[in-house]
């Protein structure tokens, strides 16, 4: 799901699957540390909630910068 808020928008990925437990992720697993990265190379931010058998939730969060306008003030 894609919503707009707080100036910004939000990118909800859901799944039904087998899940996993947050704390207990590899130390040489760089998905998620390469998405968190990204993210936040765009002023953004990634929250992951998951529970191993449940399935897992992805929420990301980018800014939106819109140019001033003429008249506007920087």
């Amino acid at each position: 799901m894609l919503t707009r808020r707080d100036g910004g928008v939000s990118a909800v990925i859901e799944d039904d699957g087998s899940g996993f437990a947050p704390d207990e992720v590899r130390p040489d697993a760089l998905g998620l540390v390469g998405m968190r990265e990204r993210i936040a190379l765009l002023g953004g931010t990634l929250a992951v909630e998951s529970t191993a058998g449940k399935g897992t939730a992805l929420v990301a969060y980018l800014p939106i910068f819109l140019p001033a306008q003429p008249g506007e003030d920087m």
